[in-house]
């Protein structure tokens, strides 16, 4: 089902099953103003500005820059196209980025937020969130709470500062932990490996190593997974950390 902003405007959009999708532009939708059976998807094609519910919302946006904040609730928001900001608010959402530079507040609850492609940045909020940056030089805000922070790909956080995602809050007192797991760390034997945490150590050339330093105020992790000796990928923490193998889900 599909509206134009003329069928919109009144503020009583009554819908009683099927999917919403509502093309406009510059155009502030709330959904508590909207009658729609539980389950129905909200989708936006433009450039959005969308208040959700109450309720547990699904909120997407298309191509342009929206603005969707799911308020209370256990929401699924999708920024998809354009430089989005999320807000989850309160419950246990999920957002999600797409291409672009995206902006994805959890707020408070146990969240997930994933920022998929581009230069994006994370904010976990209050809670146990999970926060996975995607492609992209990424910045991951944990806030409060015992947060994890994933990385399923080499390629998620690079070796190169131009890649490499930054975590600003890592904190071993709040219990937060990095979530290699589903990284292959040795890409020359068949199968996915875990990582070994070699500490401050140098690679010793053996496939599979994981390893940090501190350097200039910040704290370095590097890996290795193909045994030359080099880092293939790499997290900053913008802080001095002793990190410590229980620090890593490996």
């Amino acid at each position: 089902m599909t509206f134009r902003a003329v069928d919109i405007i009144r503020n009583d959009l009554k819908v009683l099953a099927g999917n919403i999708t509502i093309n406009s532009n510059q155009l502030l939708i709330n959904v508590d103003d909207l009658h729609y059976m539980k389950g129905d998807v909200i989708s936006l094609q433009f450039g959005f500005n969308i208040n959700g519910s109450t309720a547990s919302d699904t909120l997407s946006g298309m191509a342009g820059r929206d603005l969707i904040r799911g308020f209370s609730g256990n929401d699924v928001i999708h920024g998809k196209a354009g430089n989005d900001v999320l807000y989850g608010g309160m419950g246990n959402d999920k957002l999600y980025g797409g291409a672009g530079r995206d902006i994805l507040n959890g707020d408070a609850g146990n969240d997930f937020l994933y920022g998929n492609a581009g230069n994006d940045t994370l904010n976990g909020g209050s809670g146990n969130d999970r926060l996975e940056g995607g492609a992209g030089a990424d910045k991951l805000y944990g806030g409060s709470g015992k947060d994890i922070f994933v990385f399923k790909w080499v390629k998620e956080s690079t070796a190169s500062a131009i890649g490499r995602d930054t975590i600003y809050d890592f904190s071993q007192k709040e219990k937060d932990r990095i979530d290699l797991k589903a990284i292959d760390a040795d890409t020359t034997i068949k199968k996915n490996q875990d990582f070994d945490f070699i500490g401050t150590k140098k690679f010793s050339k053996n496939a599979g190593e994981l390893r940090y330093e501190k350097k200039n105020g910040d704290t370095f992790i590097y890996g290795d997974v193909n045994g030359d000796g080099k880092a293939d990928f790499s997290v900053r923490l913008d802080s001095i950390v002793n990190l410590r193998e229980s620090d890593f889900i490996l």
